[in-house]
């Protein structure tokens, strides 16, 4: 769905296109409205999530990209705070949605013979001598059996 080659010479024009032809083919605008997650003025739901998850894949920081110069492009600050705080919306429900759409997207990709699965790896980050790093948390590592400072690093493969 996103294609890893780059024809144009502007990668972000690039990210914005693939993910909106991904967005639009999974129709994530329907699983946002069977999640609840809508807006009653102002941008619709679909473009401020569409502009999150553009940005989360172009590497950049929402802090950072409200204070840059592109900032006339995007919404007020508080619009993203606000969508992503929101207590009413069902995002486990979303993400559920999502879910079993890129499932059932995938396997018409691969043949009948073939198994399918999803793996799914819960790692941690270990950041101990790390004190003042955005989203650092403390967090139970499985593996040696006891708390440290780091990142969850939560991945799904096909």
């Amino acid at each position: 769905m996103v294609s890893q080659n780059s024809s144009r010479g502007n990668s972000n024009f690039n990210t914005e296109c693939a993910f909106g032809n991904a967005i639009k083919e999974l129709k994530i605008s329907q699983l946002l409205k069977a999640s609840n997650i809508t807006k009653a003025r102002g941008a619709s739901a679909y473009e401020v999530f569409q502009f999150l998850l553009i940005m989360v894949f172009q590497r950049c920081n929402l802090y950072h990209f409200l204070n840059s110069k592109k900032k006339d492009t995007a919404c007020d600050d508080n619009t993203y705070y606000r969508f992503l705080n929101e207590g009413r919306f069902n995002w486990k429900k979303f993400i559920l949605l999502l879910s079993t759409r890129v499932a059932a997207y995938m396997s018409t990709l691969t043949s009948r013979d073939r198994v399918k699965c999803l793996v799914l790896d819960d790692s941690v980050i270990a950041r101990n001598r790390a004190k003042k790093v955005e989203l650092l948390s403390t967090v139970f590592n499985h593996v040696i059996g006891k708390c440290e400072r780091g990142f969850n690093l939560l991945l799904l493969g096909w």
